[in-house]
């Protein structure tokens, strides 16, 4: 019986949908009280049995009329043709039905009101049921005026006064309940569609990439659910970015300044925030919802509508839901690829220190075996040595000494700022100063290599520490003069409000990949030999004193490193730390 009166629809997601199932469970109705009426007809014929079996079979003809035309495809204007056409024939059964008994006409019309307003009640909610109840007041009185009129019967105010209250109060009633009715099951069906959004997203979500992600929830959101514009914006490195959006003017929409000020108060406060901007037809609202993973606020989700007033506290949770959802996928990604490339940088670091291993230990052992077989030289066979082979001997000891010492200065330096304790000494400094002394030293070094200096200089003063720029700079040139034959060229000069500094050279270039690395630690190009801490130490003194470093190279076309300082302004120029006049020694302390 249940799943006979039980339309196959429990929840009709249209509205033609609804209301042909409203005339689905009236029509079967009709078929019980067509059963019920036969069997009484033929228990108790009565006064008027035709009567009775015509009501029978009216009610079985509305209901096999309903079911025939219900299966055919109908728009809701037609299907409310349909209730018009079954409203009429109830309202010819119940008057048959109710004349056969009492024989009165009035009694059988404030019966079928009622009915009337019932049926039209549950059809149209309230404005039906009070829009026939008052009809079926009208109709009343009007029939009680003809009978006054034409019988004499007197008008009684009082019986049409509570006949109407009934037909009002019924209609009242019933629709108010249809309404709510109406109400839950929209309700209803929108928390089950969400629910279904929630389930299928948090299938889906561990499966796919971190844009497809944040594509299927806003289309998920705006096709399926209904919001007219969706967006998703992720905390970039200065701000909020638009990471997908849904919507016909979604794009726009969501990057004016009204948006991007509740989503920027979103994210501060870490919950929920609701803005009506507008009044009358261009009101339109705005809700936004953190993406929290933990502690961690990693953007924000944004809809929109043009109805003023338009989101509640269940919107909010179900956004809340989907956004921890995606948000955990975006956090979970982001450690996944923090953990693949701190894997990777350990396994970098693990083999460079490895090479660096091999290239220190040839680089100690080769000035040691020198120092080694020279002082065993002295030790054993001085008193057979000319005093030349004597001094070269000591000079040979002296050129290993320092390079070992210039090993161990680079270990020094690149634990120094790796700790972050190399702490400069700003003042003004003559850049075209300083790289002649440079230039000096490492010609001592290489005195069959030109080096040249360009640039006249002038104005050419920057904000730095002097041992920290010589050092800079002699390894520049060191790594030049290793990797070319050709002359060294040095720039000073001026970029902007900037003292620049270039070390160009001719050697064999370098390429793209090698470049991205270059002032990584224990780093090296080619066969020559070195520590590979020459360039990640030019980085780390250049940023020290606040300035850039960088290279242009190409195989085939030589490399020019360039070094960028800020101009010493003019309080600086002449007076640092520890200086007492611009060209004076620089006894400031150096690690150097």
């Amino acid at each position: 019986m249940l799943r006979f009166l039980t339309p196959a629809a429990a929840l009709p997601e249209t509205e033609e949908a609804r209301r042909r199932e409203v005339e689905a469970v009236v029509a079967r109705f009709r078929v019980l009280l067509a059963v019920f009426a036969t069997a009484f007809t033929i228990l108790e014929p009565g006064p008027e049995p035709a009567l009775r079996w015509a009501a029978a079979v009216l009610l079985f003809l509305s209901a096999a009329f309903s079911f025939v035309v219900l299966r055919r495809p109908l728009t809701v204007h037609r299907i409310q043709v349909v209730a018009g056409v079954t409203v009429l024939a109830d309202t010819a059964v119940v008057g048959l039905a109710m004349f056969s008994d009492t024989g009165r006409f009035e009694s059988s019309v404030y019966l079928v009101g009622v009915l009337l307003v019932f049926e039209a009640a549950v059809r149209w909610a309230v404005a039906g049921g009070l829009g026939l109840a008052g009809a079926m007041s009208l109709l009343l009185g009007a029939w009680m005026a003809y009978r006054e009129a034409r019988h004499g019967i007197p008008f009684r105010w009082d019986a049409l006064v509570f006949r109407s209250a009934v037909f009002l109060a019924t209609g009242l009633a019933v629709g108010v309940l249809v309404r709510a009715l109406n109400q839950a099951r929209a309700s209803f069906r929108r928390r089950l569609a969400e629910s279904e959004v929630v389930h299928r997203f948090a299938l889906r979500v561990p499966s796919v990439a971190e844009e497809e992600a944040t594509a299927l929830l806003v289309e998920m959101l705006h096709q399926e659910l209904g919001f007219e514009e969706v967006g998703i914006l992720l905390h970039g490195p200065d701000r909020l970015g638009l990471a997908a959006a849904a919507g016909e003017d979604a794009t726009r929409r969501l990057g004016e300044p009204d948006v991007v000020d509740l989503a920027n108060a979103c994210l501060r406060a870490g919950r929920p925030h609701v803005r009506t901007v507008g009044h009358g037809a261009s009101a339109h609202s705005t809700l936004a919802v953190p993406l929290r993973a933990g502690a961690r606020r990693i953007g924000v989700l944004v809809v929109t509508s043009r109805r003023p007033d338009a989101f509640d506290d269940d919107e909010a949770r179900l956004l809340e839901t989907l956004a921890g959802e995606l948000a955990q996928l975006l956090e979970h990604a982001r450690l996944g690829r923090m953990q693949t490339e701190t894997i990777e940088d350990l396994q970098r670091l693990a083999a460079a220190k490895d090479d660096f291993v091999a290239t220190t230990s040839h680089e100690l052992r080769t000035p040691l075996t020198a120092l080694r077989g020279f002082a065993g030289a002295l030790a054993e066979r001085r008193s057979e040595l000319t005093p030349e082979q004597e001094q070269r001997a000591i000079d040979a000891i002296d050129r290993q000494v320092e390079r070992l010492a210039t090993l161990v200065e680079d270990l020094l330096a690149a634990s120094l700022i790796e700790s972050g304790r190399s702490a400069p000494t700003l003042e003004g400094v003559d850049v075209a100063s300083v790289a002649r002394d440079a230039m000096t030293e490492v010609a001592a070094a290489v005195p069959d290599r030109e080096l040249r200096l360009q640039g006249d200089g002038a104005d050419c003063r920057a904000l730095a520490d002097r041992s920290f720029l010589h050092r800079v700079l002699v390894n520049l040139l060191s790594n030049a003069v290793r990797y070319s034959d050709d002359a060294v060229d040095v720039v000073v000069g001026r970029r902007d409000d900037r003292v620049a500094v270039e070390v160009r050279d001719r050697g064999p270039g370098i390429g793209s990949e090698d470049r991205e690395r270059l002032f990584q630690k224990f780093v090296r190009l080619g066969p020559e030999g070195g520590s590979g801490l020459g360039l990640f130490i030019v980085k780390g003194l250049v940023e020290a004193m606040g300035g850039e470093v960088g290279v242009e190279s190409e195989p085939g076309t030589g490399s020019r490193f360039h070094v960028e300082l800020a101009s010493a302004p003019p309080a600086a120029v002449g007076r640092g730390a520890g200086r007492a006049e611009p060209d004076a020694p620089d006894r400031s302390p150096s690690l150097w």
